[in-house]
């Protein structure tokens, strides 16, 4: 995908902010921020006191996922649930703080650690912007935006979320949307995630790969991977679905592979349960075994919007999800294999991806606070057609 052609220097109109940002009093939170109904307990650790890791977040990003997977039930969904959240708690502290500057809360405002990553905002209004200097989250002010006008207010938007997913994601925003005269905040959520294996995985030659079946029928478009030989994984079952956790390049992070059972509803409402009480299991698991893993190549690019009428916001959410056989170099350099012929071949369990599954990229590096990065359904595997 080319590059945006504009002066570097218009990303200078899109101010940063520190990393942490302050807590601030007077804005109440979303109610997404409680503990959601319909989630055990008895399987999850969240007494950090004690030194397990608090799993509270992680539960409410499945929440959060699941909510917009049963929505959209005939397409392959991707997203970013603590981006998501964010949006939607910056959308409500924004919308109380119009509806009523004056009124004090013991609640604090939304605790954005991070508005580099993937948070991107527009403001046509003083008032809001007041709101969000007062809660130290980036954003082009209004006054910016009349300087720079609506095309070039889009070009600083779109320069923003471009840096942040690497060229990726260029000319995102359109200036006719921006230009809603009921437009007074504009949100956008953005993630390019591209899978790396810590052990690479194999692609299947054309021969193998044409007898691999997806939904039990051949289908010549779809390209296969599988492991060299095995890959380190930690495995864990919960009601019939496989959660198969693969380690990543960077340490810390993990990839959960989840095959539900062949007869399985996938709109079902108790797939919030399943999937919070395998993921919060597996993540808590630090017995690890080889297995063989097969599963299509794909890539998903998916957006949505959310409308916030009483706070004249939108929120546009979007999604670049690559997974191929791409791994870290030096894992298929180091890895050495020998054999004594003498002693029969050890037989490894294999997990093989070949029907609707789900995908979770969880960042574990804050061990005391593990969150999911994004998530996915594939209900139809596609590699990506974007040059």
């Amino acid at each position: 995908m080319n590059k945006l052609g504009f002066d570097h220097a218009m990303s200078g109109h899109y101010d940063r902010v520190p990393p942490m940002a302050r807590e601030k009093k007077g804005f109440p939170l979303s109610q997404s921020s409680s503990q959601p109904t319909g989630c055990s307990s008895g399987a999850v650790k969240i007494d950090a006191k004690n030194g397990e890791p608090n799993l509270q977040k992680l539960i409410r990003d499945v929440q959060a996922f699941v909510q917009v997977a049963l929505s959209n039930r005939l397409i392959n969904v991707v997203m970013s649930p603590q981006l998501i959240r964010t949006a939607r708690e910056v959308t409500i502290s924004v919308e109380a703080g119009l509806n009523d500057k004056s009124k004090e809360s013991d609640q604090t405002g939304p605790h954005i650690k991070n508005t580099i990553n993937g948070l991107h905002i527009l403001s046509k209004n003083k008032d809001v912007d007041e709101i969000l200097k007062e809660l130290e989250i980036t954003h082009i002010s209004s006054a910016k935006y009349n300087e720079l006008g609506v095309q070039k207010a889009t070009l600083a938007l779109n320069a923003g979320i471009a840096s942040d997913t690497e060229g990726t994601i260029a000319g995102f925003m359109e200036a006719n949307n921006l230009d809603d005269p009921k437009l007074t905040l504009q949100l956008v959520t953005c993630l390019f995630q591209q899978v790396t294996w810590n052990e690479p995985l194999d692609a299947m030659s054309q021969k193998e790969s044409s007898k691999m079946t997806w939904n039990t029928t051949t289908h010549p478009e779809i390209k296969w991977i599988k492991s060299h030989r095995t890959n380190t994984i930690t495995h864990v079952e919960n009601k019939h679905y496989q959660f198969v956790a693969v380690p990543l390049t960077v340490k810390g992070m993990k990839a959960v592979l989840v095959l539900p059972p062949e007869e399985t509803n996938p709109n079902s409402e108790d797939l919030n349960q399943v999937l919070s009480d395998g993921l919060t299991s597996i993540f808590s698991k630090n017995e690890i075994m080889e297995a063989k893993l097969k599963l299509p190549k794909f890539s998903v690019d998916y957006q949505f919007t959310t409308k916030y009428p009483e706070a004249g916001a939108n929120s546009t959410h979007k999604v670049l999800l690559t997974v191929d056989e791409k791994g870290a170099k030096s894992g298929s350099l180091t890895r050495k294999w020998g054999f004594d012929f003498s002693i029969p071949p050890k037989q490894y369990p294999e997990f093989c991806f070949n029907r609707l599954f789900y995908i979770a990229i969880i960042d574990g590096q804050n061990a005391k606070e593990p969150r999911i990065i994004c998530m996915a359904r594939i209900n139809q595997p596609q590699e990506d057609v974007r040059e």
